[in-house]
């Protein structure tokens, strides 16, 4: 079995500095935390950018910087937005379709009707 770092402390600094823009746009704590990332790979501070510019700021840099850690499908299907390598920006996201329909809709269904069986062992 090998060790595989579920949640490391720069994925905790970019979405605390995410949920900070959301709650109150691109403040002094947001910008710190996404910064503390940006310096440790000696890239250049962020400063003076809109709420929608940062968010789209704070994407980039959990794309790039998670990128081999499983956790851009669930960024993408969290956000509905994909990082397009060729224009270097966000698209829409619309997901994948299913010929058979949503299954946890279906699952949902039947558990509410009680026709879920289940066993206990």
């Amino acid at each position: 079995m090998a060790n595989w770092p579920l949640l490391r402390y720069a994925e905790v600094l970019l979405l605390y500095a995410e949920a900070q823009n959301e709650v109150s746009g691109p403040s002094a704590t947001a910008y710190k935390a996404v910064n503390e990332v940006r310096k440790r790979a000696d890239l250049p501070e962020l400063t003076n950018l809109s709420q929608a510019r940062l968010r789209e700021a704070v994407w980039n840099e959990r794309y790039h910087e998670l990128a081999f850690e499983n956790k851009t499908w669930f960024d993408m299907v969290r956000t509905r937005e994909v990082f397009n390598v060729t224009t270097g920006k966000f698209d829409n996201f619309v997901g994948p379709t299913f010929t058979y329909g949503s299954t946890l809709e279906n699952f949902c269904f039947w558990f509410r009707l009680g026709r879920l069986k289940t066993t206990r062992t």
